[in-house]
This record gives structure tokens, C-alpha cells and sequence, in this order.
């Protein structure tokens, strides 16, 4: 597959929202109403004092965050003054992921989002945080209440002819210690169920993996992303970190996954 063909594979990230936007003009007024509080409540939860304080202002976030997403056609309302809620559309714009974290206490981190169907009564899917019982190289494929939590940084997506499968590039506080960049996999079933996880990425032994998984310590720059210009996700080589554990630094060259034969293919 030629570079220019792969770019034109990998649908690049929506930049805006359809045109033909369905708002009402009542129904976008009560979505600015929701959205003033709603920031106020993000902004509790990054930056309130206390452990308990913040734990607080997510739950309310939450709960004003659905009452809003109920308003009709609420999906054609960006949110774009959420500036710690990442909130990322595939190419199709058949759904929207919102994702976030909440520092539970010092260097400890849980993760919460939801994915909204493109329809106009809402259709809901949260996304419960349960990477704590993932294995160590969290290969496990489940389902929106086994999450494997992160901030979504990015989407991509492509279709192998027969299944569409949507990109997820995260980032973990992993622990006090270390951080992790991941690359996680997002289908839907045949009853249009979310799945995360899939078979696609072919390493070069013959193996393959659900997820694409970097850990690395926390002082490290990482790369993790697509590089339009080459039409390959690259990412940073790493090496045994000399403190052992699962950890691995960059020795300053890269990896790349390049799409073939509906699989990612490392090269």
C-alpha cells in the first residue's frame, strides 16, 4: 500500500461537525445554559484542593453532562469550552468519545468517558475504568464497563472491507512511577454494541495484539501518533529501562505501524 493511499485510509479526525446541524434554536440556548455550569464543574474537578472535593465536582459533572446530552439533537453541540474534557469524532462522525481523568489522590488517577451515538434522542455508552484489572500487558478485549481508561489525544480510523475498526490513542497516569501511551481498538458489534480491543496489530515475529501498549518512566518524552506526510503511526523504539520492571525508555530511534491487508504491520 503506497503512503499517499494509507493518509487516504486512515480517516484523519472530523475538524467539525456536519453542516446540516439540527439544533433548534430553543434546544441550543438550554445547551448553553448546561454548558456554563458544566464548566464550572470541570473546572472543580482538575483543580479543587482536596481529594474529596474533586470526587464531588465529577459526580455532578457527570450527572449535568447526561441531563444536557438529553437535550434533543444534542450531539451537533460541541462543548468546545471543555479545555481539560477531551472530547474526539471519527471521520464519520457516527459517534463522539469524551474522555477524562480525576487525580483520586496524589499520583493516583482514575479515568471516565462515554461515547454518544450520532442520533438525535440520546443513545449512551459510559465507559467505566477497570485497567486495574487488566493483565500486565493489558491484552484483555472487553466492553464499556471493563474500560481500559485513558485521555484520548487522537482517532483514526479504516476499514479492512468488511469491519470498520476506529483508532484510540491514549494517555495513562500509570503510576506514581510511570506513564503509558497506548494505541486501544473500538468496534461495534452486531448489535451495535462498543468493543474495545481487536486482533490487528501484526508484529514482526507473527504474533499479533488486541493493543498497542507503551510504557515507559515518567520523565520520558514519548511519540505516539500518526505522521500524515509518511502515512505511518510512529512511535518511539524502546529499550529495557535499567531500573527493570515493565518501564522501557526511547534510544532515540522509531518504530512505525503501516496499514497492509487491513492490519497494522510493524515496521
Amino acid at each position: 500500500m503506497t503512503l499517499r493511499i494509507f493518509v487516504v485510509g486512515f480517516s484523519i479526525l472530523v475538524l467539525s461537525l456536519p453542516v446540516k446541524a439540527q439544533l433548534s434554536l430553543d434546544h441550543a440556548e438550554q445547551l448553553m445554559q448546561y454548558d456554563d455550569s458544566l464548566q464550572t464543574l470541570a473546572h472543580g474537578v482538575f483543580s479543587a484542593e482536596k481529594p474529596e472535593e474533586r470526587f464531588v465536582a465529577c459526580e455532578h459533572f457527570i450527572k449535568s453532562l447526561v441531563r444536557a446530552l438529553q437535550v434533543e439533537n444534542s450531539f451537533y453541540y460541541p462543548f468546545e469550552s471543555f479545555e481539560s474534557i477531551s472530547i474526539k469524532y471519527p471521520a464519520d462522525s457516527t459517534f463522539r468519545i469524551f474522555t477524562w481523568q480525576l487525580e483520586v489522590k496524589p499520583g493516583e488517577y482514575r479515568y471516565y468517558g462515554a461515547i454518544q451515538l450520532n442520533q438525535p434522542s440520546l443513545k449512551l455508552f459510559p465507559l467505566i475504568d477497570r485497567s486495574f484489572n487488566y493483565s500486565a500487558e493489558a491484552q484483555e478485549i472487553s466492553k464499556p464497563s471493563e474500560w481500559y481508561g485513558g485521555v484520548y489525544y487522537n482517532l483514526l480510523s479504516f476499514s479492512n472491507g468488511t469491519h470498520k475498526y476506529y483508532l484510540l490513542f491514549g494517555y495513562d497516569m500509570y503510576t506514581q512511577m510511570d506513564r503509558r501511551k497506548f494505541i486501544d481498538v473500538l468496534t461495534f458489534d452486531d448489535e451495535h454494541q462498543p468493543v474495545f480491543g481487536a486482533p490487528i496489530f501484526s508484529r514482526a515475529d507473527g504474533s499479533t495484539l488486541n493493543r498497542f501498549v507503551m510504557t515507559f518512566p515518567q520523565e520520558a518524552s514519548v511519540k505516539l501518533n500518526l505522521e500524515k506526510e509518511k502515512g505511518l503511526i510512529v512511535f518511539d523504539h524502546l529499550i529495557e529501562d535499567p531500573r527493570g520492571g515493565l518501564a522501557k525508555v526511547p534510544d532515540g530511534s522509531f518504530d512505525a505501524f503501516r496499514l497492509r491487508q487491513g492490519k497494522l504491520e510493524w515496521v
